[in-house]
């Protein structure tokens, strides 16, 4: 253990006041904190009593001199006097020198070894005395007896151990410093080698448990569970982070701080301070951040052409109006911001909208924030315009090639298209050499359309469409709490559009669905509600193939126009034929014609730049073959807005500084991440047909796996609806037996689908069904319900067999009378499952094999009407009037 002569001061022992400033010559040596039970020994004999035995890292900064160690544990203990000695203790060296009343033991052997005189003096003496005591054996000389003197000298000589320093002692000791050193470096290096090896072996281990881990784990849950092996052994301070999981942990942080937190004292995670460090350097403020551009831009390199397509979308948020002074920036922030287009007069207005711009990815899923900027009131159309320019020049400076400008249809987003000279018939501009098109978001369309439609009528060919149809067909249709519906999603709230209700897509889109026209058909066969609803059951059934064709997302799916945009399909035909329908759509208020509301526009406008952007698609790069239109909207656009309120705690209108902070968190979070799914990503887009010749169109439709004869020369021609429709008996279960038609079906092939036997499908299902054959009867929902691409009368669905149809109707006669009784006991699925076998009848089912059976039939059917049963139950409390009608001045009013 060589000295150390570095950042030491004082000594550290009892009654020692030794200093480096003192005795600049005098070495101090450190605690052994490697070697645990001899630092034990050392802070045994310190005799100080605020030092730990069991805890070594408290005597990191101790030190002793060398006055507190004997002359043995040093490598060379020489003569002071003689030869200065090597400061150097040996490896087992402990202090035994204090000043304390109970000193340490010493560590020295008791009976030093005798030692030569090497002294010329001595010799010479003993040499003399040597030859008196020869000459008195001799008689010549006197016999003298040693004095006292002489005996104490000879005795002293003995135990002083005096060596001569030869050269050749002198040239060994050299060589066994020399061997000392080499064994000390072998020694490091040999350990240096062990600790690779159990390294190496470490990873070995590792390697192989993730090996094993991968084949059941994968994506994020297995790079969570790799840097969680990884980092197990390392100290807290030497763990590094890659971006990933700094990531998902900036995710977990922002999403619950607290939850966080807890996470942190179960799994290896970066601290609360390492997360906050990743932005306090990143600066981000209003306009199009020119660093992050070229970061951008750099990513962008890597992808392929077809990637590098993209649409721009712009849309308005709220915010909450407040100044706020940034001491780093040394700004104030909040004051209404345009970059360079800001106004003398708008620079000291405050910030109540924020303008956002994204870009989005046409035929892959990214998408990436470009820039914000704060607007007083609603942005200046001639603002916005300059804004949008500049947002396209830097996406074609980086890399990226706009084709779509998407926004919703605000009054100052149509000025800025009647500015840029987009129109229905040209719906496009040009800038910098590019055809640029420009459509309204599809979403904010069907929204538009429900809300007119909600408040005024539709008068479409001589034919009215009304809102009355839908609540009179919901009303009846939820009139039993724990019967069966034809449109379980639908509530009274779709009906009414209490509060926000009137701005969800997903309310819009469950109104104008497929599940409604077909439920409208039926009600209206079987004469519960008017006859006139048939047209708007159209209409509704239109706007759902409308909204589908700018939803698609695959290239397969049961629906045609759900399906992506490929040359010669239908969806061509239709949109063409959507384009002149909604032109002759009027609006009409107590038979007063309206004035059309600017969605009719945006729809024309929407549908022609559709049609016209595929053709420019083909013209320019021959290698894409399809379009999958869900991403020409701005659910992207939504969806940052939705996150921005999240960050920190949910805040609908947050201030200016909130906004910056948050959208400087979602920026780098969403660099060119997938988009996330919206909130209105089922939508609503139906097409109005006419009810001519309805049931044997949609027979001949599904045959020729065409919806509408768009070829003919007047598809709006047809025969009287009336002609069609059966004449319905005064039984009030014609519904519920239609419904209970479907919902058979529905178990049935849910049941054959785990439990393939042909036996059992004989038994349960009505093979190559013909609606001829049971018009009137329960298979009227199951004819509208089918989707007409598929061959069939009844589009794919599973009719039930008429045993199994009567089978079902026992278990829901037994289910509607024993729920209610039943629902308050432990068990509720058991007990009614064993009343259904008590009860029904069985006999009718042969079974072939011993899996054959008709309980899980029951199981899944009982626990299906449960949650439905509980779901519309649920629903018709949440319609009651509330009684408190402000529960925090009820609570401010007891205390």
């Amino acid at each position: 253990m060589a000295a150390s002569r570095r950042n030491i001061h004082t000594c550290s022992a009892i009654n020692c006041s030794n200093s480096r400033e003192k005795h600049k010559d005098l070495c101090f040596f450190k605690f052994p904190i490697r070697d645990k039970e001899r630092c034990k020994k050392w802070i045994i004999n310190c005799r100080r009593q605020e030092l730990d035995i069991n805890d070594v890292s408290c005597v990191r900064n101790f030190q002793l001199c060398e006055d507190h160690f004997e002359r043995s544990q040093y490598m060379c203990p020489d003569d002071k006097d003689l030869i200065k000695p090597r400061k150097q203790l040996i490896k087992q060296a402990i202090p035994t020198v204090f000043q304390v009343p109970n000193p340490p033991p010493s560590v020295t052997p008791s009976r030093p070894l005798p030692t030569r005189h090497n002294s010329p003096q001595n010799s010479e003496e003993h040499k003399h005395k040597k030859g008196k005591v020869a000459d008195s054996e001799n008689g010549n000389e006197e016999i003298n007896q040693p004095s006292l003197d002489d005996i104490c000298g000879e005795r002293n000589c003995l135990t002083t151990p005096v060596i001569r320093e030869t050269p050749r002692k002198k040239k060994l000791r050299s060589a066994l410093n020399r061997v000392r050193v080499k064994t000390s470096r072998l020694s490091k290096r040999l350990a240096g080698a062990e600790k690779l090896v159990d390294q190496v072996k470490k990873k070995t281990e590792l390697q192989t448990v993730i090996d094993v881990v991968s084949q059941h784990i994968k994506g994020p849950g297995l790079n969570f569970f790799i840097t969680q092996l990884k980092l197990s052994g390392i100290n807290k301070n030497q763990r590094r982070w890659n971006a990933d999981m700094k990531q998902l942990c900036m995710s977990l942080y922002y999403r619950s701080p607290n939850a966080y937190k807890l996470l942190c004292k179960i799994f290896l995670l970066p601290s609360v301070k390492t997360l906050r460090r990743i932005f306090q350097d990143v600066t981000i403020s209003t306009g199009f951040n020119h660093e992050f551009i070229h970061l951008l831009k750099t990513r962008i390199r890597s992808m392929s052409s077809r990637e590098r397509e993209c649409i721009v979308c712009m849309d308005e948020m709220a915010l909450k109006a407040g100044l706020q002074y940034n001491s780093r920036t040394d700004n104030i922030s909040g004051l209404c911001d345009f970059g360079s287009y800001t106004s003398n007069t708008s620079k000291s207005s405050v910030g109540q909208e924020a303008l956002v711009f994204m870009a989005r990815g046409l035929f892959s899923g990214w998408k990436q924030p470009l820039g914000y900027f704060f607007a007083n009131t609603a942005t200046p159309a001639s603002v916005m315009k300059d804004l949008l320019l500049e947002c396209i020049s830097v996406c074609q400076s980086i890399g990226l090639n706009v084709r779509v400008v998407i926004c919703d249809g605000g009054a100052a987003n149509r000025r800025v298209f009647k500015s840029l000279d987009i129109s229905i018939e040209n719906p496009y501009f040009y800038h910098l050499n590019k055809k640029i098109f420009g459509m309204f978001d599809p979403p904010h369309l069907l929204k538009c359309m429900r809300n007119n439609l909600q408040r005024h009528n539709y008068l479409i060919e001589g034919e009215t469409c009304s809102w009355d149809h839908i609540s009179r067909m919901q009303q009846l249709d939820s009139e039993k709490t724990y019967g069966l519906r034809s449109c379980p999603k639908l509530t009274k709230r779709h009906i009414t559009l209490p509060e926000f209700s009137r701005m969800k897509v997903k309310t819009a889109a469950q109104v104008l669905s497929h599940s409604v026209s077909s439920a409208l058909y039926m009600y209206a066969f079987e004469q519960k509600i008017p006859l006139g609803a048939i047209h708007t059951a159209n209409f509704v059934k239109l706007m759902d193939n409308l909204f589908d064709c700018f939803n698609s997302s695959s290239l397969d799916s049961p629906k045609v126009f759900r399906r992506a945009l490929r040359d010669n399909s239908q969806h061509f035909e239709f949109l063409r034929y959507m384009f002149a329908y909604i032109e002759g759509i009027q609006m009409v208020e107590n038979e007063r014609v309206l004035r059309n509301p600017p969605t009719f526009g945006g729809w024309r406008l929407t549908i022609n730049s559709l049609l016209q952007l595929w053709l420019h698609i083909k013209e320019t790069d021959g290698g894409i073959w399809y379009l999958c239109t869900r991403n020409l909207n701005q659910d992207c656009l939504e969806n940052f807005f939705s996150l921005i309120r999240q960050k920190g705690g949910f805040a609908y209108n947050p201030t200016p500084r909130q906004f910056e902070d948050r959208f400087k968190q979602c920026y780098i979070k969403s660099f060119l991440t997938a988009s996330e799914s919206a909130n209105c990503e089922v939508d609503f887009d139906t097409f109005l047909l006419d009810v001519s010749r309805l049931v044997d169109m949609k027979k001949q439709c599904r045959r020729q796996n065409n919806r509408v004869p768009v070829n003919s020369s007047d598809p709006t021609v047809i025969d009287p609806v009336e002609h069609y429709i059966p004449m319905a008996d005064n039984n009030d279960d014609n519904i519920q037996k239609n419904v209970l038609a479907y919902v058979a079906g529905f178990v049935s092939r849910s049941y054959l689908q785990k439990h393939n036997c042909n036996h059992c499908r004989n038994q349960l299902v009505e093979e190559n069904a013909d609606y001829d054959a049971a018009r009137g009867s329960e298979k009227t929902l199951l004819f509208f319900k089918g989707y007409d691409e598929i061959d069939g009368d009844f589009g794919g669905l599973t009719v039930p067999s008429s045993s199994f149809y009567k089978f079902m109707q026992q278990c829901e006669d037994v289910f509607y009378e024993n729920f209610p009784k039943t629902m308050n006991l432990p068990g509720v699925a058991s007990r009614i499952c064993e009343l259904l076998q008590q009860q029904c009848d069985c006999t009718w089912f042969n079974a072939y094999e011993e899996t054959c059976s008709l309980k899980p039939i029951m199981q899944f059917y009982v626990k299906m009407r449960i949650y439905y049963a509980i779901k519309f139950f649920n629903h018709e409390i949440g319609s009651l009037p509330r009684r408190m009608k402000n529960k925090k001045h009820l609570i401010l009013q007891h205390l």
